[in-house]
């Protein structure tokens, strides 16, 4: 697939995603993979940076799987990330490299593909399935060849390839003067059946279509471009009045979009305008506070209790909290009770001073605020 002409939208893909080391491939899901580049099994190494420069470079200059892994291999054996590790699993290998080269090149020009597909769909409203019909095709793939659906149809937001490891599949856009010409018609809605899957790594089940590969049944395009819309809107926001941009946060925790982020946490939402107080204990000129889809979960993990209504109360709580503590150089802790909850809100600020995260939200009681105020410098 090596290409000397890249469209932007496919490099853009993958130099906005956020490097996060891993133990197993499916730490990350679905959406996740959209925002974060990662390597199974480079927790205990720094060979994810090493990884991620070669894959932007073969992409960027449409190198060749030999050229990627002629570049990449030394660099790993010196490092000692090749061969079996000690509990003998797989770290680098030709066959590994192969892998890590394919699965990126074609999950990023699918996700440029589907930003092209969103802007051409008026004039060319449908959607080809096609395979490469040879001995290596799988046999479901093979069935879905030469479906023809519209672009919003649902089937594409599960079956849109790739659909599973080294996945030769693509979509072909067609308008009706195509389908006329050739004598096509709209498909009729295929039947999906399902089968259980469980993630080793979490005893997790999940309910993946037949034919598709655990991790590869959601639409990377659509994806890319929920985490993108999300990533200007936060841009857009941090340049505006913060008065203006407070009453915009408000409508936008109130959307469908923000739900979704809360059901699906995909890149990072705009929930929240600091005071000058906290600009000045961070040390920073901005105002925007977003939280992120990492945070997010693990805050779903650790505080369950809180549900999307509480995630609405952010924007408020920035507003007008009731007490503030710095507890670090970079990290500040809001208190304020609603009604009969007391939330505690933790922000921090990034290393380069330029963006505002949430890093933790819960609900708190007094022996805990007692213990902040002990360690900490009230600043309110």
């Amino acid at each position: 697939m090596a290409n000397n002409f890249i469209p932007k939208e496919v490099l853009a893909f993958l130099q906005r995603k956020k490097l996060k080391p891993t133990d197993h491939w499916t730490d990350l899901w679905h959406g996740e993979h959209a925002r974060y580049f990662t390597v199974a099994r480079s927790t205990y190494a720094d060979i994810v940076n090493d990884v991620y420069d070669e894959v932007v470079k073969a992409i960027a200059d449409g190198s060749t799987l030999k050229t990627f892994q002629d570049r990449l291999t030394p660099i790993l054996q010196e490092k000692g990330w090749w061969g079996k590790a000690e509990d003998g699993v797989q770290l680098g290998s030709p066959r590994r490299l192969r892998t890590i080269y394919d699965t990126n090149l074609r999950t990023s020009y699918a996700a440029g593909r589907w930003e092209r597909i969103q802007r051409r769909k008026k004039s060319r409203p449908y959607l080809r399935y096609v395979c490469v019909l040879d001995e290596k095709t799988r046999a479901e793939h093979r069935r879905w060849h030469h479906i023809i659906l519209p672009v919003d149809h649902p089937f594409w937001q599960t079956h849109y390839p790739p659909n599973g490891w080294h996945c030769r599949c693509i979509v072909q856009q067609i308008s009706q003067e195509d389908m006329d010409r050739n004598g096509w018609s709209v498909s009729e809605t295929p039947e999906i059946t399902w089968r259980e899957w469980e993630n080793k790594a979490t005893g997790e089940i999940k309910r993946i279509p037949v034919g598709i590969a655990p991790g590869f049944d959601y639409n990377v395009g659509t994806a890319n471009l929920r985490v993108k819309a999300r990533e200007q809107v936060a841009e857009k926001l941090k340049k505006i009045n913060p008065d203006i941009a407070r009453t915009a946060i408000n409508s936008l925790v109130r959307s469908d979009d923000f739900a979704d982020f809360y059901k699906n946490p995909q890149g990072y939402f705009a929930v929240g305008v600091v005071d000058d107080l906290i600009k000045q204990a961070l040390k920073t000129e901005t105002a925007l506070c977003c939280l992120s889809d990492e945070t997010m979960l693990k805050n779903q993990k650790h505080h369950p209790d809180l549900q999307l209504d509480d995630y609405m109360q952010i924007n408020g709580i920035l507003k007008d909290y009731d007490t503030l503590v710095q507890d670090s150089e970079k990290s500040v802790v809001a208190i304020k009770k609603v009604a009969d909850k007391n939330y505690w809100l933790a922000l921090k600020v990034t290393r380069n001073g330029k963006e505002i995260f949430t890093q933790s939200y819960h609900l708190t009681y007094s022996g805990q605020i007692k213990s902040l105020l002990r360690k900490g410098k009230r600043l309110k």
